[in-house]
């Protein structure tokens, strides 16, 4: 009797060359002696058999399962039969996401450099393009964790950060401030001309982040430390002795649209007071004579 021995089928290319360890990619196994059986199969590293889809002697069509990050051969044959043994090389990687971002609110303009952390961010399916909204973003720096990238602009509203490709939402949210912030109080209102005085500001649409969010004191700006969209606080710098307009910065070179006097005082020396004495229930007009006394509505 004759009997005929098939070789071995070969596998050439996979594409595409990776996906997700969570599994579910679909994957085009392309060679050659693929035979047309329903038992046909791929083998994933030591993952198998993956029920495979035939298409030709030459294609054939496989969902990878779930595997560890890495690198896994991949190969083809019969269930009950050899692989065969081409080595062509599939990387499973870890889905990118977007954990958290430094600041999360910043102008409708865009410009500031926002902070994102996360896993994953560069691998050979990513290179940290994160996306606002679905205007991506310009990279300047990218780690496996973190990555520093430019706030797109032309926005308004809220907007999920996620990476380009990563097919998944994170829970991350960026708000775009419209309109300009607005200085409604400082606490105090007044500072020694020596400067040094802890100042809380109030007021509305706040921002934080590079070149945003510094009070100004005339024309001098200063850290400060934020504490949301409606409170930030503030060192009061040294100034000359008189009233200054303090505002929020809300981009390089440009204010809040409105401010708040700030009257700076040299140290008030009191020499004398007349009356020293009156009623009472009050009423009585005092004069009060010294040094450092300043002509203001806020004293």
């Amino acid at each position: 009797a004759m009997y005929s021995v098939s070789a071995l089928p070969e596998v050439d290319v996979v594409r595409p060359g990776s996906g997700w360890s969570e599994g579910g990619t679909g994957m085009t196994v392309t060679g050659h002696g693929f035979v047309g059986s329903e038992s046909m199969a791929c083998r994933m590293g030591s993952v198998g058999p993956v029920r495979a889809q035939w298409v030709s002697s030459d294609v054939m069509h496989c969902i990878t399962p779930a595997h560890v990050a890495g690198g896994v051969h991949v190969e083809v044959g019969l269930i009950s039969a050899d692989y065969t043994d081409n080595n062509r090389e599939f990387v499973y990687e870890v889905r990118p996401e977007v954990t958290a971002a430094i600041p999360v609110v910043g102008p409708a303009a865009g410009g500031i450099t926002l902070s994102v952390y996360g896993y994953s961010l560069v691998g050979a399916a990513s290179s940290a393009s994160v996306l606002v909204g679905t205007a991506p973003s310009v990279l300047k720096r990218a780690m496996a964790s973190e990555a520093q990238v430019v706030l797109p602009g032309g926005h308004s509203g809220f907007a999920m950060l996620e990476v380009e490709g990563a097919g998944s939402s994170s829970n991350v949210v960026f708000e775009y401030q419209g309109a300009s912030a607005v200085v409604l109080s400082s606490i105090p209102s007044t500072g020694s001309s020596q400067g040094g005085q802890p100042v809380m500001v109030t007021g509305l649409r706040f921002a934080q982040g590079e070149g945003l969010g510094a009070c100004m004191f005339g024309t001098t700006a200063v850290a400060t430390t934020f504490v949301s969209s409606a409170v930030v606080t503030c060192e009061a710098p040294s100034q000359e002795a008189g009233e200054v307009t303090m505002q929020m910065q809300t981009s390089p070179g440009a204010s809040s649209s409105s401010g708040v006097m700030f009257v700076y005082t040299e140290e008030i020396e009191m020499t004398g007071m007349s009356p020293e004495a009156g009623p009472e229930e009050g009423g009585t007009v005092v004069s009060v004579q010294g040094s450092g006394l300043l002509d203001s509505e806020v004293l």
